[in-house]
């Protein structure tokens, strides 16, 4: 009787390896590699890797749509007011900077907070000395990071509605030498501590485990945000991606740069390391059409060419609603309210089109350059008292038409063409020139909006286009 039992098990265990075998010559075989190289692997999603793992998919209605806005919302400001009128405009990304880590060096300001701040931190074993008098620097290690970094109140609420983010992340300064002046705390440079600046991503990514995009610093060919090389910046890029994707490895990890024509030396570093980018960060200010244009003639191919599969994006551009000189360059887009409105419409189809994935527009207008006049004092769709501009519900219409388009085509100067998985294609048409025709394959009765939202069905040969552009579907 035993015998025969023995007999069972070894056929039934002689069984069950033969049906695993079989369903694994059937299993899809998965290779681990990077985004762009053709395979879906085990550590790549439709989020982290749309090129691979095809784009994800989210029910608008009864019908499918790419589930990733390619719009924005750069906020500047120390402030979460503006919440509400974010929430109004639609599902965008919202773009929230940290500024300094809990960790690092500090300067007491003079108030009873800041020198208590100082007392229950400072490291003497760095500091030399803690006395924590007005204006001295010091060194501060504390027992958590809870409720210390610069920005952490304002990345909370913004977080807790559930806002889709891209934080925008600094090192602190770390090193033996002490400051000796503030200045030297604002010149970025790669950390000379990198197991506190882990430990700082740790922290970040854990805090906020919804939160999908992560950008090392802010414009860092700008001397003003980073003091540093780019060969020290390309190297802060490895760390962070490495340290975030431990954490997350859905989410993206990008670089910021101040335009997409970065100085050669820049170009050269960042491409070194583009396996380790999943995504661009390539501010875009211009004040004329010419300019503009000339992102669609090519402006982000070295780009597309060197780091194929890195999306695309700008987290900063925008518009002035008033007459702006700066820096001896004056602004011809723009300069009134309604032509704010009118221009960032032409402005958003043309980056688009020249290959921008997601374009962040400001939301408010800020003094960003201390002592002088600057565009962005009059750049976003709410003034400094959060009134609405016209531009804030031009905006809100450009969302509600075009978001989650599928691809984009110029058909000639000024019109182009949006397609989506679940509606019919929309036009976006302006003329810049006396006469312009429609495109032939638009006739019949359609759609007429404004930039104002005003909606009219008209044959299409009652459209006269101007300079004005027109949604038409």
């Amino acid at each position: 009787m035993t015998h025969s039992k023995n007999i069972l098990i070894v056929l039934m265990v002689i069984v069950f390896l033969g049906l695993a075998l079989i369903i694994s010559s059937c299993t899809k075989q998965t290779i681990q590699g990077k985004c762009a190289d053709g395979v879906c692997d085990d550590t790549e999603s439709c989020t982290s890797c749309p090129s691979d793992c095809e784009s994800c998919l989210v029910t608008n209605g009864d019908n499918p749509t790419s589930g990733e806005s390619h719009f924005g919302i750069g906020i500047h400001a120390e402030s979460s007011n503006y919440n509400s009128a974010i929430l109004e405009i639609g599902n965008v990304y919202v773009r929230l900077n940290f500024g300094m880590d809990a960790f690092g060096w500090k300067k007491v300001k003079g108030s009873d907070t800041s020198r208590a701040e100082c007392r229950s931190c400072c490291d003497p074993a760095i500091s030399k000395t803690c006395n924590c008098e007005t204006g001295s620097f010091y060194y501060c290690t504390p027992d958590s990071r809870d409720n210390r970094i610069t920005g952490e109140y304002n990345a909370d609420t913004f977080y807790s509605y559930n806002h889709d983010i891209l934080f925008s992340v600094w090192p602190s300064l770390y090193g033996e030498n002490e400051p000796k002046s503030l200045e030297d705390l604002l010149s970025l440079e790669y950390p000379a501590n990198e197991g506190t600046y882990k430990d700082y991503i740790k922290y970040l990514v854990e805090q906020y485990p919804n939160v999908k995009y992560w950008e090392v610093g802010n414009e860092a060919d700008n001397p003003r945000f980073w003091g540093d090389t780019a060969v020290n910046y390309a190297r802060l890029v490895t760390l962070t991606y490495n340290e975030v994707k431990r954490y997350c490895p859905d989410c993206r990890v990008g670089i910021s740069l101040v335009k997409p024509d970065a100085p050669t030396e820049w170009f050269n570093e960042i491409i070194k390391v583009c396996d380790d980018i999943d995504f661009l960060d390539l501010h875009h200010y211009v004040n004329n059409m010419d300019k503009l244009e000339d992102a669609e003639r090519g402006q982000l191919t070295r780009w597309k060419n060197s780091c194929p599969g890195a999306e695309i994006i700008s987290t900063e551009t925008g518009i002035p609603s008033a007459p702006t000189t700066f820096k001896d360059v004056t602004w011809e887009l723009g300069t009134t309210e309604t032509a704010q409105a009118q221009d960032i419409i032409k402005y958003f189809t043309i980056m688009f089109n020249a290959g921008y994935s997601k374009i962040y527009n400001y939301v408010v207008d800020h003094d960003d350059v201390s002592g002088m006049a600057d565009p962005w004092e009059s750049i976003g769709i709410l003034d400094k008292n959060g009134r609405k501009k016209i531009s804030f519900g031009t905006y809100q219409l450009m969302i509600e038409k075009l978001d989650y388009f599928t691809s984009i085509a110029k058909l000639a100067d000024g019109q182009y063409k949006y397609t989506f998985s679940n509606k019919e294609p929309i036009y976006v048409l302006w003329c810049g020139t006396r006469n312009c025709s429609l495109p032939p394959e638009i006739s019949g009765q359609v759609a007429v909006t404004d930039f104002l939202g005003k909606e009219d069905l008209l044959d299409a040969n009652q459209i006269t286009l101007t300079g004005s552009p027109l949604f038409v579907q």
